[in-house]
Formats: structure tokens, C-alpha cells, sequence
């Protein structure tokens, strides 16, 4: 089985679950992408809230172990001030129960590790409670959601930041969702149970009814069992025109780990079917090989299992003996655009190829704040070990004097293999930076690859 949406940290054990491979990362990885947020912004109080399922309950678990990973001298530089759980069956009074304790606490960051339909209800009251200025940690479960994102939920949930899978560009989808259409086939229930969905109508002679699964964010209906429109389709209705998402190809993030899915199984194939007789991997079947034509599937999950690295697109695509894959994590901010919808503005990358060797930026100027509060300076200290993971090298930490009549200065040094150093230092509220060449500015230090900044933080000076 290849997965393309559960990120579950227990699918990777391997005991239970010894042929499940997947295409997102485990929420082990997301949980570090969040630690290294927290740590980034200097946040200290920090709130959570979890579905009350193994998504929620294990990635806010995972979240909590690399807080205390980085503080590893238990000092309580970042300390949980409350763990709420969002209840399976709803209940209002749990779920009160859970905004009483967002409206209580003088937490202002909560990281939320829930699917959308699971956090929707209790996004119904914080906005009954009119709760605000809080700064919301999104799991990628619901960060883009379609309803979760929603410009009434703005006042509470506008500049949350979360992370999205890598988005990708399918080449020939959207030819491909222009052409649907059931004339073509008169036996393709999906497509006419599509249209009907789609225009509100009932397709001539069929007895297909009408999708009610989400049917109001196609139809603009309620659900309705069995629902049918007295008006018939005509076959003329124009797909360009719907006001809907089905051919939004801007945001496909789910929809490219399928497609990355299928390259996997097509890859798995292509190695099966490249197997040298002589020294084939089998025994005790006859043959050393399977054929192409015939073959059982444990056959075919050698394969997937052992030598999963593969190219999509742009993409080197790695599945490992757990069946996980790293792959990039967008940070994305909840923003306002111009026609008063939400935007996901990528404010950052999160790239692991493991769990020791990362990269992590954030683009502090891109971020707009529900809560400014939230903004805080980081710690010059903090910002030094973040840029020293960006650059994977060795760095050493020095207090030298000023001169004269000036504060004194902390100066980080910094290299990596080959020539390249990086300097900054502060002196009276003025950051420099040179790397060849030199970069004045106030209150932000930037770390400038072939001339483009792509490392930005503030910076506060003790």
C-alpha cells in the first residue's frame, strides 16, 4: 500500500505495518518543522490542541519531545502552557470547554494538530466567543483547507502560519478536467454524477444520484439524501465557468503525493521488469525473477521496499526501509488578498533529509500578524543557531569590545566548506553583514546566497 495523505508516526513501525509506504513525510518531520518555528520567533508560552485520534494525540506528542529536544538543559526556555484535546464525537461542552481554556491563557501561540473537519466545530465557537489575537501553528491537515479558510474566520484565524506539503505543478491536468465530460461515455457514472453535482442538474435518461458528499461547496445545497433538480442537463454547460476549485491546479499539494504515488508503484514495475535472471533477487520460485505479466505482490514490494529513489518532475523522490520519505514542507501565511479571499502566502521552507541534517528559513518582513505581539525580536543568541543549521557548518561565538563610546558587540562567525564566512554583528541597533559584500539595515539581519536574501530575522540586541 502507498499512502499519499497519512502521515501518522505509527505507520513507520514497521512491525505493524510491514508493507505501508507513503509519499508525505511522518509528522515526525512536520513536529520539527514546528519546533524550529517556536524556537525561531523566541515564542515562550505556546498552547495545544489535538484531535482526539492518533493524528492528533501522537503528532502533538512528537511536537512536545523536540520543544524539550531543544532544551536540552531543561532550563524552560519554551514552556507548554496548556495541551486541550478537540473530542471525535461532538460535544459542545468539551469543545467550550477547549475556548475556555484559548480564552483564559496567557498563551498567544497554539499550535493546533487536527484534520479540518475535527477543528471546524471548535472554530465555530472561538468565533461565537470572539476570540482573537492569537497567532495559530497549523498542521498541514488543515492549513490549506477549503473550509477552514474561509474569510469569516479571518478575524480569528487571519496570519496563521502552517505547513504545507510540497506543491506541485502537474503537467496536462487541468486539459485533463477540462475535458471531462459524460456524452463521451454513456457508462461513466463518475462523470455524469459529476455534472449533475457540478450544475445543479439532472443528466437525460440516468439514474445516478447526485454526490452528496461536500455537494454545498460544489452546489451551493445543503446535503440532502438523494437529492435530484427538476432542471435537465443540456450537455452544453461550460466547466470554464464554474465558481468552484475543481480546476484551482495553483494549490496542489494532496493531489501531487498521488501523483507521486503512482510513480512509485510505475517505478516498483520498471525495476521488476528489469530483473537480471542470473542474479535476481528470488529463490525457491523457479525462478530468480518475476514476470511482469505474473507476479505476487510481495514480489513487486522487494522492489518498493529497496530501491525507492526516483525522479518526478523536479523532484528526487527517496522512500526509506520504513517506508518514509523526506520531502520539503512550504510555510505558508494566512493572508487577505485583494478580493477578500484567504491567500497562502509562502513565507518559508522547511527541507529535511533527515532528522539531523535540515534546512529551515522564514521570511519575517513576508508575514502579516493577527497578533503583533507575536512578532517578537528573537534572541540574538536563538538567530545565531538558526543560521548556523542553515549553513550546516561550524561556528564559533565571541564577545569583542567596541570601540569607544559604543555598547559591546556580539560577532558570530560562521563557515562552511570552502571559502565563504559570514559576519554579523551589532553595533548600536545597526546590523552588518558581510558576505562579500556589506548590508546595513535596522533591526533584521539577512543572509544574502548569489545576491538574494533567502534567511531573514529579527533580531534583538540584550
Amino acid at each position: 500500500m502507498v499512502g499519499y495523505a497519512s502521515s501518522s508516526l505509527l505507520l513507520s513501525d514497521k512491525y505493524q505495518f510491514p508493507t505501508y509506504l507513503r509519499t508525505i513525510p511522518s509528522d515526525n518531520v512536520q513536529s520539527q518543522g514546528m519546533a524550529l518555528l517556536v524556537k525561531h520567533f523566541g515564542w515562550k508560552w505556546v498552547g495545544t490542541i489535538a484531535a482526539d485520534d492518533d493524528y492528533g494525540k501522537y503528532g502533538v506528542k512528537a511536537f512536545k519531545e523536540k520543544i524539550d529536544k531543544f532544551d536540552k538543559r531543561k532550563t524552560g526556555e519554551i514552556c507548554i502552557a496548556f495541551s486541550e484535546t478537540i473530542p471525535k464525537i461532538y460535544s459542545r461542552t468539551k469543545i467550550q470547554t477547549v475556548v475556555s481554556t484559548v480564552k483564559e491563557t496567557n498563551a498567544t501561540v497554539i499550535v493546533v494538530y487536527s484534520s479540518d473537519i475535527d477543528f471546524h466545530p471548535l472554530v465555530e465557537e472561538l468565533i461565537i466567543s470572539n476570540v482573537s489575537s492569537k497567532t495559530w501553528i497549523a498542521s498541514e491537515a488543515w492549513v490549506t483547507s477549503a473550509l477552514i479558510a474561509r474569510p469569516e474566520y479571518f478575524p480569528l484565524l487571519g496570519g496563521a502560519i502552517g505547513f504545507g506539503v510540497r506543491r506541485g505543478h502537474i503537467p496536462g491536468l487541468k486539459e485533463f478536467l477540462l475535458d471531462v465530460h459524460p456524452g463521451k461515455d454513456p457508462n461513466d457514472d463518475l462523470a455524469i454524477e459529476f455534472w449533475q453535482s457540478a450544475f445543479n442538474c439532472t443528466w437525460p435518461n440516468a439514474s445516478i444520484p447526485y454526490n452528496t458528499d461536500n455537494r454545498k461547496n460544489v452546489t451551493g445545497h445543503e446535503n440532502r439524501v438523494n437529492f435530484t433538480s427538476d432542471h435537465f442537463c443540456t450537455g452544453e454547460e461550460k466547466l470554464e465557468e464554474l465558481n468552484t476549485t475543481y480546476l484551482d491546479v495553483s494549490e496542489l499539494r494532496i493531489t501531487y503525493n498521488v501523483y507521486k504515488a503512482v510513480y512509485a508503484v510505475a517505478y516498483g514495475l520498471h525495476q521488476l521488469s528489469m530483473c537480471n535472471p542470473v542474479d535476481g533477487p528470488f529463490t525457491g520460485t523457479g525462478s530468480k525473477c518475476a514476470s511482469i505479466d505474473e507476479f505476487e505482490p510481495w514480489q513487486l514490494m522487494y522492489y518498493m521496499k529497496n530501491m525507492m529513489n526516483f525522479k518526478v518532475l523536479d523532484e528526487d523522490v527517496h522512500i526509506d526501509s520504513k517506508g518514509d520519505v523526506y520531502t520539503p514542507y512550504d510555510i505558508l501565511n494566512w493572508q487577505m488578498n485583494g478580493t477578500s479571499e484567504i491567500a497562502f502566502v509562502n513565507v518559508g521552507r522547511f527541507n529535511s533529509s533527515t532528522e539531523e541534517d535540515f534546512e529551515f528559513m522564514v521570511y519575517n518582513d513576508s508575514i502579516f500578524w493577527n497578533n503583533p505581539e507575536a512578532a517578537v525580536q528573537l534572541h540574538f543568541e536563538n538567530w545565531a543557531e538558526l543560521l548556523f543549521w542553515r549553513l550546516r557548518g561550524k561556528g564559533r561565538r565571541s564577545k569583542d569590545k567596541a570601540e569607544k563610546g559604543q555598547r559591546h558587540s556580539d560577532i558570530i562567525t560562521l563557515t562552511k566548506e570552502g571559502p565563504e564566512m559570514v559576519v554579523c554583528s551589532i553595533i548600536n541597533g545597526a546590523l552588518l553583514l558581510e558576505q562579500p559584500t556589506q548590508t546595513a539595515c535596522t533591526g533584521a539581519c539577512v543572509y544574502h546566497q548569489s545576491g538574494h536574501p533567502n534567511f531573514g530575522v529579527h533580531v534583538k540586541h540584550d
